[in-house]
């Protein structure tokens, strides 16, 4: 995403889509919804 579009333009597109995206170890998940996210599952702290 970053070498096609750029970080920025990204974001911003989806916020004007209303789409949210997290990133995990250099992996982008967007969510093509405007849906809130809930955190299922966290790991226990050790």
């Amino acid at each position: 995403m970053e070498r096609y579009v750029g970080r920025e333009f990204f974001a911003a597109e989806l916020f004007r889509r209303g789409y949210s995206a997290v990133e995990n170890g250099g992996q982008v998940i967007i969510f093509c919804n405007a849906e809130p996210l809930r955190i299922a599952v966290r790991p226990r702290n050790s």
